[in-house]
Protein backbone atom coordinates (compact mmCIF):
# COMPACT_ATOMS: atom_id res chain seq x y z
CA UNK A 1 0.00 0.00 0.00
CA UNK A 2 0.97 3.65 -0.35
CA UNK A 3 1.04 4.11 3.44
CA UNK A 4 3.41 1.16 3.83
CA UNK A 5 5.75 2.51 1.14
CA UNK A 6 5.78 5.95 2.75
CA UNK A 7 6.51 4.49 6.18
CA UNK A 8 9.30 2.35 4.75
CA UNK A 9 10.83 5.35 2.94
CA UNK A 10 10.73 7.50 6.07
CA UNK A 11 12.40 4.79 8.16
CA UNK A 12 14.93 4.01 5.43
CA UNK A 13 16.05 7.58 4.83
CA UNK A 14 15.99 8.28 8.56
CA UNK A 15 18.41 5.41 9.09
CA UNK A 16 20.61 6.51 6.17
CA UNK A 17 20.83 10.04 7.63
CA UNK A 18 22.73 8.59 10.59
CA UNK A 19 25.77 8.26 8.31
CA UNK A 20 26.24 12.00 7.56
CA UNK A 21 25.32 12.89 11.14
CA UNK A 22 28.03 10.50 12.36
CA UNK A 23 30.47 11.88 9.81
CA UNK A 24 30.86 8.86 7.54
CA UNK A 25 31.22 5.11 7.77
CA UNK A 26 34.81 5.05 9.01
CA UNK A 27 36.05 4.14 12.48
CA UNK A 28 36.12 7.73 13.73
CA UNK A 29 32.82 9.54 14.31
CA UNK A 30 32.55 13.29 13.76
CA UNK A 31 34.48 15.27 16.36
CA UNK A 32 35.88 18.76 16.83
CA UNK A 33 39.40 17.70 15.92
CA UNK A 34 38.37 16.92 12.34
CA UNK A 35 38.07 20.65 11.67
CA UNK A 36 41.63 21.39 12.80
CA UNK A 37 43.93 22.09 9.88
CA UNK A 38 46.22 24.94 10.93
CA UNK A 39 48.83 25.67 13.56
CA UNK A 40 46.97 28.95 14.10
CA UNK A 41 44.21 28.27 16.63
CA UNK A 42 42.06 31.18 15.42
CA UNK A 43 41.75 29.56 12.00
CA UNK A 44 40.79 26.23 13.56
CA UNK A 45 38.11 27.86 15.68
CA UNK A 46 36.63 29.53 12.60
CA UNK A 47 36.43 26.15 10.88
CA UNK A 48 34.23 24.63 13.58
CA UNK A 49 30.47 24.68 13.02
CA UNK A 50 29.22 26.70 16.03
CA UNK A 51 25.79 25.05 16.32
CA UNK A 52 27.23 21.52 16.11
CA UNK A 53 30.06 22.43 18.49
CA UNK A 54 27.62 23.80 21.06
CA UNK A 55 25.65 20.54 21.06
CA UNK A 56 28.84 18.46 21.10
CA UNK A 57 30.29 20.44 24.02
CA UNK A 58 27.03 20.28 25.96
CA UNK A 59 26.96 16.50 25.65
CA UNK A 60 30.49 16.23 27.05
CA UNK A 61 30.20 18.96 29.67
CA UNK A 62 29.46 16.61 32.56
CA UNK A 63 32.77 14.76 32.23
CA UNK A 64 34.82 17.94 32.55
CA UNK A 65 33.03 18.99 35.74
CA UNK A 66 34.22 15.94 37.69
CA UNK A 67 36.77 17.02 40.28
CA UNK A 68 38.90 15.09 42.76
CA UNK A 69 39.45 16.49 46.21
CA UNK A 70 40.80 14.54 49.16
CA UNK A 71 42.56 17.16 51.31
CA UNK A 72 43.40 20.85 51.53
CA UNK A 73 45.08 22.12 48.37
CA UNK A 74 48.13 23.34 50.30
CA UNK A 75 48.70 19.85 51.68
CA UNK A 76 48.28 18.25 48.26
CA UNK A 77 50.67 20.74 46.67
CA UNK A 78 53.32 20.15 49.33
CA UNK A 79 53.20 16.39 48.75
CA UNK A 80 53.35 16.85 44.98
CA UNK A 81 56.27 19.27 45.20
CA UNK A 82 58.21 16.87 47.42
CA UNK A 83 57.74 14.04 44.94
CA UNK A 84 58.79 16.21 41.99
CA UNK A 85 62.04 17.55 43.48
CA UNK A 86 65.04 17.37 41.12
CA UNK A 87 68.54 18.73 41.66
CA UNK A 88 69.70 19.05 38.04
CA UNK A 89 72.49 16.51 38.45
CA UNK A 90 72.18 13.91 35.72
CA UNK A 91 74.52 12.12 33.31
CA UNK A 92 74.60 13.13 29.66
CA UNK A 93 73.86 10.02 27.66
CA UNK A 94 74.01 11.61 24.18
CA UNK A 95 76.99 12.54 22.04
CA UNK A 96 75.43 15.86 21.05
CA UNK A 97 72.78 18.28 22.27
CA UNK A 98 71.08 18.33 18.88
CA UNK A 99 70.64 14.75 17.70
CA UNK A 100 68.01 13.72 15.20
CA UNK A 101 65.10 12.24 17.15
CA UNK A 102 62.66 9.53 16.14
CA UNK A 103 59.91 8.57 18.59
CA UNK A 104 58.12 5.31 17.79
CA UNK A 105 54.98 4.93 19.87
CA UNK A 106 54.15 1.23 19.87
CA UNK A 107 50.46 0.32 20.00
CA UNK A 108 49.62 -1.77 23.10
CA UNK A 109 53.20 -2.97 23.70
CA UNK A 110 53.26 -4.14 27.30
CA UNK A 111 55.37 -6.18 29.68
CA UNK A 112 53.57 -9.37 28.63
CA UNK A 113 55.32 -9.39 25.26
CA UNK A 114 58.79 -8.16 26.25
CA UNK A 115 61.35 -10.43 27.83
CA UNK A 116 63.35 -7.80 29.71
CA UNK A 117 60.12 -6.81 31.47
CA UNK A 118 59.46 -10.40 32.49
CA UNK A 119 57.22 -11.34 29.58
CA UNK A 120 57.26 -13.71 26.63
CA UNK A 121 59.97 -13.09 24.05
CA UNK A 122 57.61 -11.94 21.32
CA UNK A 123 59.99 -9.08 20.56
CA UNK A 124 63.40 -10.57 19.66
CA UNK A 125 64.44 -7.47 17.74
CA UNK A 126 63.88 -5.30 20.79
CA UNK A 127 65.86 -7.82 22.83
CA UNK A 128 68.72 -7.63 20.31
CA UNK A 129 68.92 -3.86 20.86
CA UNK A 130 69.90 -4.15 24.52
CA UNK A 131 73.72 -4.11 24.11
CA UNK A 132 73.50 -0.82 22.21
CA UNK A 133 70.66 0.84 24.12
CA UNK A 134 69.34 2.28 27.38
CA UNK A 135 66.41 0.24 28.69
CA UNK A 136 64.08 1.79 31.28
CA UNK A 137 62.70 -1.15 33.24
CA UNK A 138 60.08 0.43 35.50
CA UNK A 139 57.99 2.74 33.33
CA UNK A 140 54.21 2.64 33.57
CA UNK A 141 51.71 3.90 31.03
CA UNK A 142 49.92 7.08 32.12
CA UNK A 143 46.56 5.49 31.41
CA UNK A 144 44.78 2.85 29.32
CA UNK A 145 43.76 4.49 26.02
CA UNK A 146 45.64 5.61 22.91
CA UNK A 147 44.36 9.19 23.10
CA UNK A 148 45.62 9.48 26.65
CA UNK A 149 48.95 7.96 25.69
CA UNK A 150 49.29 10.49 22.86
CA UNK A 151 48.86 13.36 25.31
CA UNK A 152 51.33 11.80 27.76
CA UNK A 153 54.05 11.31 25.13
CA UNK A 154 53.64 14.51 23.09
CA UNK A 155 52.70 16.85 25.93
CA UNK A 156 54.31 15.23 28.98
CA UNK A 157 50.90 15.54 30.60
CA UNK A 158 49.02 12.98 32.71
CA UNK A 159 45.32 12.45 32.14
CA UNK A 160 42.35 12.28 34.50
CA UNK A 161 40.38 9.08 35.07
CA UNK A 162 37.07 10.77 34.26
CA UNK A 163 37.78 12.07 30.76
CA UNK A 164 40.40 12.22 28.04
CA UNK A 165 41.64 15.77 27.58
CA UNK A 166 42.39 15.06 23.90
CA UNK A 167 38.63 15.25 23.27
CA UNK A 168 38.58 18.88 24.39
CA UNK A 169 40.76 20.98 22.04
CA UNK A 170 39.93 24.10 24.05
CA UNK A 171 41.89 22.49 26.88
CA UNK A 172 44.65 20.72 24.95
CA UNK A 173 45.56 23.96 23.17
CA UNK A 174 46.87 25.22 26.52
CA UNK A 175 49.29 22.31 26.95
CA UNK A 176 53.01 22.33 26.20
CA UNK A 177 54.20 20.23 23.25
CA UNK A 178 57.57 18.55 22.74
CA UNK A 179 57.54 19.27 18.96
CA UNK A 180 57.02 22.99 19.59
CA UNK A 181 59.90 23.08 22.07
CA UNK A 182 62.13 21.32 19.55
CA UNK A 183 61.07 23.59 16.69
CA UNK A 184 62.11 26.59 18.76
CA UNK A 185 65.53 24.95 19.12
CA UNK A 186 66.39 24.19 15.51
CA UNK A 187 64.26 21.16 14.64
CA UNK A 188 62.50 22.55 11.58
CA UNK A 189 61.64 19.26 9.85
CA UNK A 190 59.02 17.35 11.84
CA UNK A 191 56.81 14.54 10.58
CA UNK A 192 54.02 12.58 12.23
CA UNK A 193 53.09 9.21 10.74
CA UNK A 194 50.04 7.12 11.52
CA UNK A 195 48.75 4.48 9.12
CA UNK A 196 45.15 4.96 10.24
CA UNK A 197 42.47 7.63 10.39
CA UNK A 198 43.83 10.64 12.24
CA UNK A 199 40.27 11.75 12.94
CA UNK A 200 39.98 8.91 15.45
CA UNK A 201 39.67 10.12 19.04
CA UNK A 202 40.62 13.70 18.09
CA UNK A 203 44.19 12.69 17.16
CA UNK A 204 44.12 15.28 14.38
CA UNK A 205 43.62 18.26 16.68
CA UNK A 206 46.51 17.24 18.95
CA UNK A 207 48.89 16.59 16.06
CA UNK A 208 47.94 19.89 14.41
CA UNK A 209 48.43 21.89 17.59
CA UNK A 210 51.75 20.14 18.24
CA UNK A 211 53.08 21.76 15.07
CA UNK A 212 54.18 18.86 12.87
CA UNK A 213 54.78 20.24 9.37
CA UNK A 214 54.33 16.87 7.63
CA UNK A 215 51.52 14.47 8.50
CA UNK A 216 51.22 11.02 6.88
CA UNK A 217 47.99 9.05 7.36
CA UNK A 218 46.04 6.19 5.75
CA UNK A 219 45.25 8.48 2.82
CA UNK A 220 48.90 8.23 1.76
CA UNK A 221 48.86 4.45 1.30
CA UNK A 222 47.42 2.11 -1.33
CA UNK A 223 44.47 -0.17 -0.66
CA UNK A 224 46.79 -3.17 -1.02
CA UNK A 225 48.76 -1.94 2.00
CA UNK A 226 45.75 -1.74 4.31
CA UNK A 227 44.62 -4.07 7.09
CA UNK A 228 41.01 -5.16 7.34
CA UNK A 229 40.12 -2.49 9.90
CA UNK A 230 42.56 0.13 11.12
CA UNK A 231 44.77 1.19 8.23
CA UNK A 232 48.17 0.58 6.67
CA UNK A 233 50.26 -2.24 8.11
CA UNK A 234 53.26 -1.10 10.14
CA UNK A 235 55.81 -2.42 7.66
CA UNK A 236 54.62 -0.03 4.95
CA UNK A 237 54.58 2.91 7.34
CA UNK A 238 58.11 2.15 8.56
CA UNK A 239 59.23 2.23 4.91
CA UNK A 240 57.51 5.59 4.47
CA UNK A 241 59.21 6.89 7.61
CA UNK A 242 62.59 5.94 6.17
CA UNK A 243 61.72 7.76 2.92
CA UNK A 244 60.65 10.92 4.78
CA UNK A 245 63.83 10.98 6.86
CA UNK A 246 66.04 10.63 3.79
CA UNK A 247 64.71 13.95 2.43
CA UNK A 248 64.71 15.87 5.71
CA UNK A 249 67.16 18.44 6.99
CA UNK A 250 69.05 17.60 10.16
CA UNK A 251 68.34 17.84 13.01
CA UNK A 252 64.87 16.40 12.49
CA UNK A 253 62.14 15.18 14.80
CA UNK A 254 59.70 12.49 13.73
CA UNK A 255 57.03 10.49 15.46
CA UNK A 256 55.44 7.27 14.25
CA UNK A 257 52.41 5.78 16.00
CA UNK A 258 52.10 2.10 15.03
CA UNK A 259 48.74 0.32 14.82
CA UNK A 260 49.15 -3.30 13.69
CA UNK A 261 49.11 -4.54 17.30
CA UNK A 262 45.63 -3.12 17.85
CA UNK A 263 42.71 -5.55 17.93
CA UNK A 264 41.67 -7.50 15.88
CA UNK A 265 45.47 -8.10 15.57
CA UNK A 266 45.38 -8.94 11.87
CA UNK A 267 48.90 -8.82 10.43
CA UNK A 268 50.46 -9.86 7.08
CA UNK A 269 52.78 -12.44 8.58
CA UNK A 270 52.76 -16.17 9.11
CA UNK A 271 51.46 -16.80 12.61
CA UNK A 272 54.26 -17.31 15.12
CA UNK A 273 52.23 -17.21 18.33
CA UNK A 274 48.90 -18.84 19.08
CA UNK A 275 47.79 -15.71 20.92
CA UNK A 276 46.78 -13.08 18.35
CA UNK A 277 47.95 -10.17 20.50
CA UNK A 278 51.44 -11.61 20.92
CA UNK A 279 51.55 -12.45 17.23
CA UNK A 280 50.70 -8.88 16.22
CA UNK A 281 53.36 -7.51 18.57
CA UNK A 282 55.85 -9.93 16.99
CA UNK A 283 54.96 -8.54 13.55
CA UNK A 284 55.56 -4.93 14.59
CA UNK A 285 58.81 -5.99 16.28
CA UNK A 286 59.90 -7.61 13.02
CA UNK A 287 59.10 -4.40 11.10
CA UNK A 288 61.01 -2.39 13.70
CA UNK A 289 64.03 -4.65 13.31
CA UNK A 290 63.97 -4.19 9.52
CA UNK A 291 63.72 -0.42 9.95
CA UNK A 292 66.67 -0.28 12.38
CA UNK A 293 68.81 -2.40 10.04
CA UNK A 294 68.10 -0.11 7.10
CA UNK A 295 68.55 3.04 9.19
CA UNK A 296 72.01 1.93 10.27
CA UNK A 297 73.14 2.16 6.64
CA UNK A 298 72.15 5.86 6.42
CA UNK A 299 74.51 8.75 7.00
CA UNK A 300 72.16 10.31 9.54
CA UNK A 301 72.11 7.26 11.85
CA UNK A 302 75.22 8.18 13.84
CA UNK A 303 73.54 11.40 14.96
CA UNK A 304 70.12 9.89 15.67
CA UNK A 305 68.30 8.98 18.87
CA UNK A 306 65.43 6.51 18.54
CA UNK A 307 62.95 6.41 21.42
CA UNK A 308 60.64 3.40 21.65
CA UNK A 309 57.67 3.78 23.98
CA UNK A 310 54.17 2.30 24.10
CA UNK A 311 50.91 4.24 24.00
CA UNK A 312 49.47 2.09 26.80
CA UNK A 313 49.68 -1.40 28.22
CA UNK A 314 47.47 -4.42 27.64
CA UNK A 315 45.75 -7.15 29.61
CA UNK A 316 47.87 -9.69 27.73
CA UNK A 317 47.15 -13.36 27.10
CA UNK A 318 46.41 -13.89 30.81
CA UNK A 319 43.84 -11.05 30.85
CA UNK A 320 45.31 -9.50 33.99
CA UNK A 321 42.97 -7.14 35.86
CA UNK A 322 43.36 -3.41 36.41
CA UNK A 323 44.94 -3.86 39.83
CA UNK A 324 47.88 -5.78 38.34
CA UNK A 325 51.03 -3.74 37.58
CA UNK A 326 51.67 -5.75 34.43
CA UNK A 327 48.52 -4.26 32.91
CA UNK A 328 50.26 -0.85 32.76
CA UNK A 329 53.98 -1.65 32.59
CA UNK A 330 55.41 -0.61 29.22
CA UNK A 331 58.80 -0.38 27.53
CA UNK A 332 60.78 2.81 27.13
CA UNK A 333 63.99 2.25 25.19
CA UNK A 334 66.56 4.72 23.88
CA UNK A 335 68.77 3.50 21.06
CA UNK A 336 70.57 4.86 18.02
CA UNK A 337 73.96 6.13 16.94
CA UNK A 338 73.65 9.32 19.01
CA UNK A 339 73.91 7.44 22.31
CA UNK A 340 77.11 7.89 24.27
CA UNK A 341 75.98 5.41 26.94
CA UNK A 342 74.90 1.90 26.00
CA UNK A 343 74.01 -1.50 27.48
CA UNK A 344 72.39 0.22 30.45
CA UNK A 345 69.23 -0.44 32.42
CA UNK A 346 67.58 2.43 34.32
CA UNK A 347 65.55 0.97 37.17
CA UNK A 348 64.09 4.20 38.54
CA UNK A 349 60.31 4.09 38.74
CA UNK A 350 58.62 6.42 36.26
CA UNK A 351 55.58 7.08 34.13
CA UNK A 352 55.13 7.55 30.40
CA UNK A 353 54.77 11.33 30.66
CA UNK A 354 58.27 11.52 32.20
CA UNK A 355 59.68 11.21 28.68
CA UNK A 356 59.33 14.97 28.11
CA UNK A 357 61.59 16.13 30.97
CA UNK A 358 64.03 13.25 30.51
CA UNK A 359 64.49 13.97 26.80
CA UNK A 360 64.52 17.77 26.91
CA UNK A 361 67.04 17.78 29.77
CA UNK A 362 69.46 15.82 27.59
CA UNK A 363 69.09 18.50 24.90
CA UNK A 364 69.71 21.30 27.41
CA UNK A 365 66.19 22.60 26.77
CA UNK A 366 64.21 23.74 29.79
CA UNK A 367 61.32 21.46 30.69
CA UNK A 368 59.74 23.73 33.29
CA UNK A 369 56.49 24.02 31.37
CA UNK A 370 56.04 20.24 31.63
CA UNK A 371 55.36 20.41 35.35
CA UNK A 372 54.05 16.85 35.68
CA UNK A 373 57.11 15.35 33.96
CA UNK A 374 60.29 14.44 35.83
CA UNK A 375 63.77 13.63 34.54
CA UNK A 376 64.28 9.91 35.18
CA UNK A 377 68.05 10.36 34.90
CA UNK A 378 68.19 13.11 37.54
CA UNK A 379 70.08 11.80 40.57
CA UNK A 380 67.98 13.92 42.90
CA UNK A 381 64.56 12.88 41.62
CA UNK A 382 62.40 10.31 43.36
CA UNK A 383 61.25 7.27 41.51
CA UNK A 384 57.49 6.94 41.46
CA UNK A 385 54.68 6.15 39.06
CA UNK A 386 51.16 7.46 38.92
CA UNK A 387 48.67 6.10 36.41
CA UNK A 388 44.90 6.00 36.15
CA UNK A 389 42.07 4.09 34.52
CA UNK A 390 38.25 4.31 34.31
CA UNK A 391 37.67 5.95 37.69
CA UNK A 392 40.65 4.77 39.67
CA UNK A 393 44.42 5.18 39.93
CA UNK A 394 47.60 3.30 40.75
CA UNK A 395 50.57 4.69 42.66
CA UNK A 396 54.00 3.08 43.03
CA UNK A 397 56.74 4.49 45.27
CA UNK A 398 59.59 2.25 46.38
CA UNK A 399 57.99 -1.00 47.54
CA UNK A 400 54.70 0.77 48.13
CA UNK A 401 51.93 -0.03 45.63
CA UNK A 402 48.32 1.02 45.85
CA UNK A 403 45.34 0.90 43.54
CA UNK A 404 42.41 3.11 44.50
CA UNK A 405 38.81 2.99 43.25
CA UNK A 406 37.33 6.50 43.25
CA UNK A 407 33.75 5.30 43.00
CA UNK A 408 34.04 2.82 45.84
CA UNK A 409 36.26 5.30 47.71
CA UNK A 410 38.59 2.57 48.87
CA UNK A 411 41.83 0.81 48.03
CA UNK A 412 41.34 -2.33 45.99
CA UNK A 413 45.02 -3.23 46.28
CA UNK A 414 47.55 -2.14 48.86
CA UNK A 415 51.05 -3.58 49.19
CA UNK A 416 54.42 -2.82 50.71
CA UNK A 417 55.71 -0.51 53.40
CA UNK A 418 53.09 1.88 54.73
CA UNK A 419 53.60 5.42 55.92
CA UNK A 420 51.23 8.33 56.19
CA UNK A 421 52.67 10.22 53.21
CA UNK A 422 52.62 7.32 50.77
CA UNK A 423 49.07 6.47 51.83
CA UNK A 424 47.77 9.82 50.56
CA UNK A 425 50.41 10.64 47.92
CA UNK A 426 48.40 9.16 45.04
CA UNK A 427 45.36 11.13 46.13
CA UNK A 428 47.43 14.32 46.32
CA UNK A 429 48.74 13.85 42.78
CA UNK A 430 45.24 13.25 41.44
CA UNK A 431 43.96 16.35 43.22
CA UNK A 432 46.73 18.53 41.73
CA UNK A 433 45.99 17.07 38.29
CA UNK A 434 42.30 17.79 38.75
CA UNK A 435 42.95 21.38 39.79
CA UNK A 436 45.21 21.91 36.78
CA UNK A 437 42.61 20.52 34.40
CA UNK A 438 39.90 22.78 35.80
CA UNK A 439 42.07 25.85 35.12
CA UNK A 440 42.56 24.97 31.45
Amino acid sequence: SVAFVRTFMVLFFGAVMIIPVRGGTGIAPLNTGMAFFSSHLYANHLAINPVWNFAYSTKRLKATTVTYRFMEDDQAQAIFDRLMVQNGDFPKVLKTERPNIIVVMLESFSAHAIEYLGGTNATPNIKALQPESIFFSNVMASSDRSGKGMVAVICGYPVLPSFSIINYPQKTQSLSFIPKELRANGYSDQAFLYGGDLGFNNFNSLVTMAGFNTVITEKDFDASQMSDKWGAHDGFVFDRLLHEIDIQQEPFFNMFFTLSSHEPFTVPMEQKFEDKYLNSVAYTDQCLGDFISKAKTRSWWNNTLVVLIADHGHAGPDKVPLDNKKRFQIPMIWTGGALAVKDTIIEKQGTQHDLAATLLSQLNITSGDFKFSKNLLDKGSQGFSFYDFADGFGFIHGDHFQVYDNQARQFIRYEGTTNDTDTIAGKAILQIMSNDNQRR
